[in-house]
């Protein structure tokens, strides 16, 4: 297990950190993302934080559908000016992801909010493929290792979560039936079958045009079976089409930072020279393509203010920036804003705190470090002071502090449906989170070493030597 966390921690600065947080617990980490929430706070935002709620509202439009009240509770609570930014549209299941919103969600309590329906802005624009699985449902406590229910066809793998087809509820069924047929496990087995009924082949489900739409409706619908008398309810939404509003009226501001980086030829040339410490220059985090399969690809931004790639098909692209030309283009998916230009519009412009993971609790301040130093050679100093006094080193995902027992009595990470399954009260999660640090980022390394190290680098049976150190050490956190 040390190599285990001693690998991850030599390729992550947060990793190596966190692991050596001995005497401090989740509650320390929550405090530590207050003190950075309520310093943002203090920051007078180049432009009016309500253009965020309005966006929002837009944004999460489809669900009037189920309820309007879930828009008007979640918009209350984008007042408090921190979202959790660490997850992906659809991957409902991912132990990390789903303990991290309920960090969040405990964050905002102690900063003293009412608890409803949380908003959570997710990025949608990951390929279906992705490891967090937007596909169907990941089952950790069947067997030990994940087990995973395929709901979208695998002809969609590689289309982005926001432009896929919507999942069929008789392909939906026909799955979940197939599970329970191959798979006999007892009264654990069956209660997982029905509980996937439950979530996923409600009807309204299947009343939205896009699985994007779908994704969000279906994990509110889990939080409210894990939390189904106090707790919160989550509100997933597409961080992409939060910002597109804000984008499209800021490459039209000529005193907006956007402006400056897509129109001002000395800062986009310094945007375009300046790369960070993984030779990616800010450049190529403006935008990404989108080609008539719903595949995206890179696109770089060049200093003679084009947008060039090379899509999937190996076809040389080349746009130009005009504002209208690339509004346009936005609104016919073939190109989809990219993390730098989000941030841009989100954070720098309008003041709202991020909270990630371990890779953007390290990518966030390395971008800031590259746009405000492209606005110091460019002269406009004022813009690179006010870019580099917002605190962009939030972390609230990636702890992990709900273990479930698999059939072998091994414990592994939790996710949603084992606390389903299994129970869980919003009161014992404040019991758990006297968690130690160190203690919930050593269980949280089924996922950092999955996503840190490369599999022919990884030990043989990686999984299975962690579950086993859980079952040694970590039994006071098994739900």
């Amino acid at each position: 297990m040390l190599e285990i966390v001693r690998e991850c921690a030599s390729v992550n600065s947060i990793v190596s950190s966190m692991v050596h947080r001995e005497n401090e617990t989740l509650l320390d980490l929550i405090e530590l993302q207050i003190g950075i929430t309520e310093f943002n706070s203090k920051i007078h935002s180049e432009r009016p934080y309500t253009e965020i709620i309005k966006s929002a509202e837009k944004s999460m439009s489809y669900f009037r559908l189920i309820d309007e009240q879930i828009i008007r509770t979640s918009l209350d609570l984008l007042e408090s000016r921190v979202v959790n930014t660490a997850n992906h549209l659809g991957g409902i299941c991912s132990p990390q992801s789903f303990q991290g919103d309920i960090l969040y969600c405990k964050m905002l309590e102690r900063m003293g909010l009412n608890l409803g329906i949380v908003p959570v802005p997710a990025t949608a624009g990951i390929p279906m493929c992705n490891c967090t699985n937007p596909r169907g449902a990941v089952l950790y406590s069947l067997s030990d290792s994940p087990y995973c229910l395929f709901f979208v066809p695998n002809r969609e793998k590689n289309s982005i979560v926001k432009l896929t087809e919507p999942m069929r509820l008789e392909s939906v069924i026909s799955k979940i039936n197939e599970f329970e047929k191959i798979r006999d496990d007892g009264a654990f087995h069956r209660k997982t079958a029905e509980e996937l009924r439950r979530v996923y082949c409600e009807p309204s489900v299947f009343t939205f045009g896009s699985f994007g739409e779908q994704a969000g409706v279906l994990q509110y619908r889990v939080s409210q079976r894990v939390f189904q008398e106090k707790g919160p309810k989550l509100a997933y939404f597409a961080l992409e089409e939060l910002a597109l509003p804000l984008i499209f009226k800021d490459i039209k501001d000529k005193n907006s930072i956007l402006y400056y980086v897509l129109y001002d030829s000395g800062v986009r040339t310094a945007i375009c020279r300046k790369d960070s410490k993984s030779g990616t220059s800010f450049s190529r985090l403006l935008f990404k393509g989108i080609d008539d399969r719903k595949r995206v690809f890179s696109i770089d931004f060049t200093e003679d203010g084009k947008l060039t790639g090379v899509s999937r098909k190996n076809e040389e692209i080349s746009y130009s920036s005009d504002a209208n030309t690339l509004i346009s283009m936005f609104e016919n998916n073939s190109i989809s804003p990219g993390i730098g230009m989000i941030l841009i519009v989100l954070f720098f412009e309008r003041g709202l705190t991020w909270l990630g993971g371990v890779f953007q609790a390290e990518y966030l301040p390395e971008m800031q470090r590259m746009l405000s130093a492209a606005f110091n050679e460019a002269g406009y100093y004022d813009l690179e002071r006010y870019i580099m006094s917002w605190r962009c080193d939030g972390y609230i995902s990636g702890p992990i502090f709900m273990l479930s027992e698999t059939k072998n009595n091994l414990l592994v990470n939790a996710g949603p449906f084992e606390c389903i399954i299994n129970g869980i009260t919003w009161d014992r999660i404040q019991e758990l989170l006297s968690t130690k640090i160190k203690d919930a980022h050593y269980m949280g390394m089924f996922e950092f070493y999955h996503d840190l190290v490369l599999s022919e680098n990884r030990i043989e049976g990686w999984y299975g030597k962690i579950a086993d150190y859980c079952k040694e050490n970590y039994q006071k956190n098994r739900i």
